[in-house]
C-alpha cells in the first residue's frame, strides 16, 4: 500500500515537493488499512543480520482529461513505470532506513509532458541512551513541476524540472514525562530553464532558493492518553537571484510558534490539535509582511476495526514568485475514509478543499480534490491498484482556472 500510494499520488497530482511545505505534518492514521498492509507486507531480502532490502516495481496505465491543466482540456493516456527499494538496517544503537525510487512517466500523444523522476531518502539514527537520540536525514529529489500550479509558466512547452536537496539534524531527549527536540535543517532548490510555446527563453533561476530552518519543541505527557506540546520555528530564505524576473527581492525571515495537545478521548477516538502565530518579514518593502494565526487539527475515529475516518484542517504558507505577492496563505480542510472490504481488499476515499490567499493582492483561489483509491492483494507483496481523481481550481485569474479528471490502474510487486 505504501508503494501504491506514493507512486499513484505523484502521478496524479500530489507534488513530490509537498514534504517541504512549512507546516508540521499531520500523521497518517488508518488502522483499517494497516491490518491489510501488515498481513500482506513482503518479507524483504535479508542481506545480513539486521540488514534488509525490499525491492518493488509498479506498472500502471492511466487517462488524463486535461493534460496541460488549462481550459483547453487536452486529453491523453499515459503509462507509469517505477522501480525502487527500501533499505532497513539495525545494529545495536545504530539504525538506518532509506528508499530510492525512479519513475518513467510517458504520455501516448502529448510527449512534451514525459518525465523521468528520481527520489532518494536516508535517515541515520544513533541512540546514545542517557545522552539522547540523534538523527541525520538526507534527501535528494529530481522531479518536475505539475501543471496547474499557480507558479507554473502557462506558456512553457514542458513541465519544469527541478532538483531539491536537503539535510536535517535532529536531537531528541526524554526526561521523565518531558521530551525535548532540537533540529537544524538546510533545503536547496534549483529549477531548470525552459522554452515557451513561442520559442522564447523562460528563466526559472529566480525560483531557486536556500532555506535554513531551526526548530525547538517540548512535550509533556500528562498520562498515556493526554499530552501537551509547544514548538518554535525560525526560518531564513535566501534566493539565488538578488531580484526575481519581476524585479522583487524574495529574501525573507520568519518565525512560527504553536502550542497543542494530543488527546485520546477513547481508545477509538483521538485528537491532535494546535494553534499558534506565524510571521514572515520580506527584505523588499513592496512585499506585504505576513502576520497571522496558524492552526491544525486532526480527528481520527476508528468506527470499527475495519473502518477509519479522519477529519483534518490546517493552515500553512507557500512560496511564490507571482508579482506583488509575498506568499500564499493556504487553508485546507478535508475528510478521508479507509475501509477493508475483504481480507485482501482495501479502499480509501478523500475530499479536500484548499483556500489560497495571495498576500498583497485580491487574488483568492479555491482548489477542490476528490479521489478514490483501492488495492486488491493477490498474494503477499503483489496487488492490483486503482485510483480515480478529480481536481478543480476556481480562480478569477482565468489562465489558472481548470478542472481535471484522472484514472489509473496498475500492478504493484514488492519482494
Amino acid at each position: 500500500m505504501l508503494f501504491f500510494v506514493a507512486a499513484s499520488q505523484r502521478a496524479l497530482a500530489a507534488p513530490i515537493i509537498l514534504y517541504d511545505v512549512n507546516i508540521r505534518p499531520l500523521p497518517q492514521f488508518v488502522p483499517g488499512t494497516e491490518i491489510v498492509t501488515a498481513r500482506n507486507t513482503p518479507d524483504g531480502i535479508e542481506v545480513s543480520e539486521g540488514f534488509k532490502i525490499t525491492p518493488f516495481f509498479n506498472q500502471s496505465v492511466g487517462y488524463n482529461s486535461n493534460v496541460f491543466a488549462t481550459q483547453s482540456n487536452t486529453e491523453d493516456g499515459f503509462s507509469l513505470s517505477s522501480v525502487g527499494t527500501l533499505v532497513d538496517f539495525q545494529q545495536n544503537a545504530l539504525s538506518f532506513n532509506g528508499s530510492v525510487e525512479g519513475e518513467i512517466y510517458n504520455y501516448f500523444r502529448s510527449t512534451s509532458e514525459n518525465q523521468n523522476n528520481l527520489a532518494a531518502r536516508g535517515v541515520l539514527g544513533y541512540d546514545s541512551g542517557d545522552l539522547g537520540n540523534f538523527q541525520l536525514e538526507l534527501r535528494h529529489i529530481s522531479a518536475h513541476d505539475l501543471r496547474g500550479d499557480p507558479d507554473n509558466d502557462a506558456g512553457s512547452v514542458e513541465p519544469i524540472g527541478y532538483t531539491l536537496d536537503s539535510a536535517k539534524l535532529i536531537y531528541t531527549k526524554k526526561i521523565a514525562d518531558f521530551t525535548t527536540s532540537l533540529s537544524a535543517g538546510l533545503v536547496g532548490t534549483e529549477y531548470d530553464d525552459t522554452l515557451s510555446n513561442s520559442n522564447t527563453f523562460i528563466n526559472n533561476s529566480d525560483r531557486d532558493y536556500e532555506r535554513e530552518q531551526y526548530e525547538a519543541s517540548v512535550s509533556y505527557d500528562v498520562n498515556s492518553d493526554l499530552s501537551f506540546y509547544g514548538r518554535g520555528i525560525f526560518t531564513v530564505f535566501d534566493y539565488s537571484q538578488a531580484l526575481d524576473d519581476s524585479g522583487f527581492n524574495r529574501d525573507s525571515t520568519g518565525n512560527r510558534f504553536e502550542v497543542g495537545s494530543v488527546y485520546a478521548i477513547t481508545p477509538l477516538l483521538n485528537v491532535d490539535a494546535f494553534v499558534g502565530l506565524q510571521e514572515r518579514d520580506y527584505d523588499d518593502a513592496r512585499l506585504k509582511d505576513i502576520d497571522n494565526v496558524v492552526f491544525g487539527t486532526q480527528v481520527n475515529w476508528s468506527v470499527t476495526s475495519l473502518v477509519n475516518v479522519r477529519f483534518f484542517v490546517e493552515r500553512y504558507l507557500l512560496e511564490t514568485i507571482s508579482p506583488l505577492v509575498s506568499g500564499v496563505v493556504a487553508d485546507r480542510a478535508g475528510i478521508r475514509f479507509d475501509h477493508e472490504i475483504l481480507p485482501h481488499w482495501v479502499w480509501s476515499g478523500q475530499f479536500t478543499r484548499q483556500w489560497e490567499n495571495f498576500e498583497g493582492t485580491s487574488r483568492d483561489d479555491v482548489l477542490d480534490f476528490a479521489g478514490i483509491q483501492s488495492a486488491y492483494y493477490l498474494s503477499q507483496g503483489f496487488s492490483i491498484t486503482m485510483q480515480i481523481q478529480r481536481v478543480i481550481r476556481d480562480t478569477a485569474t482565468l489562465p489558472s482556472r481548470y478542472d481535471q479528471n484522472t484514472a489509473l490502474v496498475g500492478l504493484r510487486f514488492a519482494y
